[in-house]
């Protein structure tokens, strides 16, 4: 009920606020662990935005929470373990332990390692719950024997989440400075093999979850997180000016993001109401994708050795001719008013802000100040590489996100400055922050 009274947000946030209060005394004073719990926290997280405010935000404790009473009840251990000689408690005697599972218990365990693998990717984090044997058995029992039609959909959720956490993990993206990846070679062997695998878990889809939505946006994502190491340097040893292949990864991180973006602004009114803070995280993603990619396609013409620049390389150094490959301006506008057009249709009350004022307006934030930033290179004012922070008072401003450059100059030859993903430009800062309830405008 807290989840889907989207349309007025004060009796929803109310609700939401109650769904917090009785988990906190369940869970904490009454040492309550119980599938039911379990299943509405689930439920509550998916739709985390229409309960989201920054003062009050524990998205990452109530995720911790799911996994902690996964691990209460023994959903992630295998039942049929008769070998296992070694008990780590008292409760792992407990006959609900060695009884078999149900398909309840089993979409429960499922969806806790969907959801603490989402917010691990949006906060560059490693997953509170990693994918083991069982969770792969988990996800065949479901897949061969569905209940629902959702089951077949979880199983795909399950793939690509497992494909994600790997891809994240072996690039070290929370932790950039201790990848194990720093050759040219390895780099690319590597994208095109976890390339190769996405396709595959595309070409299983079933015929009914080809045009499923939520999968669609999962798979755009996923080809972001394949592509992004076009935007970090730790992957390549020379400059990008002879990196033909950087130059494609660049190319395919914004197509994907461009295409995610797309897809939300062409969903109907109806599917927008029903898109999950995932969804939400994920649009966020790529408009910070995109943000980076155009810096990084600015950065590298002024970055690179002017007697080895290549045709395009020059002419990825012009803001507009960037702003047309990456058309983050159009996009992020067409974004702003489909969620403007929204907000009429929701009851607030006037001390609260609804959530899609309050996405439309970080989106505005963000066009803005990526256009300010394309004027300010084209008119020779720009020194090195902006970054966006979010104050108290609610106003956007620039910062400094790196120091090795001077004045009118841009990265240096061996580009050793980092374009950061999100957090640092147009990422969580913002995200977090604009939720703060902003006195926004919904029109740039």
């Amino acid at each position: 009920m807290a989840s889907m009274l989207f349309k007025d947000c004060s009796l929803q946030r109310q609700l939401g606020e109650e769904v917090r209060i009785q988990a906190h005394r369940r869970v904490l004073l009454e040492s309550e662990s119980s599938l039911e719990l379990l299943q509405g926290l689930l439920v509550y997280l998916a739709w985390y935005q229409y309960h989201f405010l920054p003062e009050t935000q524990q998205i990452v404790q109530l995720v911790q929470l799911c996994v902690a009473l996964v691990h209460n009840l023994g959903l992630d251990q295998n039942p049929d373990n008769a070998r296992r000689k070694v008990d780590l408690g008292p409760d792992e005697t407990e006959s609900c332990r060695r009884s078999p599972r149900t398909t309840d218990q089993l979409r429960a365990l499922l969806g806790t390692f969907c959801t603490a693998s989402w917010i691990a990717t949006k906060f560059r984090t490693r997953c509170a719950m990693p994918h083991t044997r069982y969770i792969e058995q988990a996800r065949r029992i479901l897949a061969t024997n569905p209940e629902y039609p959702t089951d077949h959909l979880i199983s795909f959720f399950v793939q690509t989440n497992e494909l994600s956490r790997r891809i994240c993990n072996t690039f070290a993206y929370d932790d950039l400075d201790h990848t194990e990846i720093r050759d040219e070679f390895v780099s690319t062997v590597t994208v095109q093999a976890f390339s190769r695998e996405l396709n595959g878990l595309k070409r299983s889809l079933l015929p009914e979850l080809q045009q499923n939505l939520a999968l669609e946006l999962e798979f755009h994502l996923i080809e972001t997180l394949i592509s992004e190491i076009a935007l970090h340097h730790d992957f390549w040893e020379r400059s990008p000016t002879v990196l033909a292949q950087r130059h494609r990864m660049l190319r395919n991180l914004t197509l994907s993001c461009k295409s995610l973006i797309d897809r939300v602004i062409k969903c109907s009114e109806q599917e927008v109401w029903y898109l999950t803070f995932y969804t939400y995280a994920k649009i966020c993603r790529a408009l910070s994708c995109l943000s980076n990619s155009a810096i990084s396609m600015l950065e590298q013409q002024s970055g690179g050795n002017a007697d080895n620049a290549t045709d395009i390389t020059t002419l990825l150094g012009n803001p507009t001719v960037v702003e047309r490959v990456v058309r983050l301006s159009f996009l992020g506008k067409e974004l702003q008013q489909k969620f403007s057009r929204m907000a009429s249709f929701i009851s607030a009350a006037h001390d609260q802000i609804d959530l899609m004022t309050m996405f439309s307006g970080m989106v505005g934030a963000v066009v803005a100040t990526y256009e300010a930033y394309l004027k300010e290179r084209s008119s020779g004012l720009y020194e090195v590489p902006r970054a966006m922070t979010y104050e108290a008072e609610n106003n956007v401003q620039s910062g400094v996100s790196s120091s090795e450059s001077e004045a009118g100059v841009g990265v240096s030859q061996d580009l050793q400055t980092h374009i950061h993903i999100a957090p640092d430009v147009f990422g969580d800062v913002v995200w977090s922050g604009s939720l703060d309830e902003p006195a926004f405008s919904t029109r740039i």
